[in-house]
């Protein structure tokens, strides 16, 4: 039976919409707009989770109008919640790259692509050497008007999209 563990925003509520898409065992590990420090005391806890339930694949998901990924680009009124300083100034960083690079169409989706690549190789980094298998990591959007999945844009179109337009 298919075991995955899903990194989500609470400010989603996509536990619902991934249990009917998604088959199996689904485990889900929430942060605020999977901001998600990845030290060691972390890893360990998602190592733990894995070994204890033969978990082979992890998915990172962000629903399109993440009330979170949007403040850090636009108001940032949540800017005083403890830990999303360094998140918040990071998507700033992208959202200006992005911004002089693409087409508005590609923009939002190629900035919440970099930020789940970006959680993917942290914890990618952070995973190595601690498990005899590693799991499959991937990132996933989610669409709140068609309710659908869809796989982020690879990291090499978000690192070079200023070559690419």
């Amino acid at each position: 039976m298919r075991k995955c563990l899903y990194m989500i925003c609470p400010t989603d509520q996509l536990e619902s919409a991934i249990n009917a898409r998604f088959e199996g065992h689904n485990y889900f590990y929430t942060t605020l707009g999977n901001t998600l420090i990845l030290d060691k005391n972390t890893v360990g806890q998602i190592v733990a989770l894995l070994d204890k339930n033969s978990i082979r694949e992890i998915t990172f998901i962000l629903s399109e109008d993440n009330c979170i990924v949007l403040d850090a680009l636009k108001n940032q009124h949540f800017l005083t919640i403890n830990g999303l300083n360094g998140p918040y100034a990071h998507l700033q960083k992208h959202k200006k790259h992005v911004l002089s690079s693409w087409d508005a169409e590609h923009q939002h989706t190629l900035i919440l692509s970099h930020h789940l690549n970006q959680k993917i190789k942290e914890l990618k980094a952070g995973l190595q050497g601690l498990l005899t298998t590693p799991p499959l990591i991937n990132g996933k959007l989610f669409s709140v008007h068609t309710k659908d999945f869809r796989p982020i844009h690879s990291d090499l179109v978000c690192m070079y999209s200023g070559n690419l337009s």
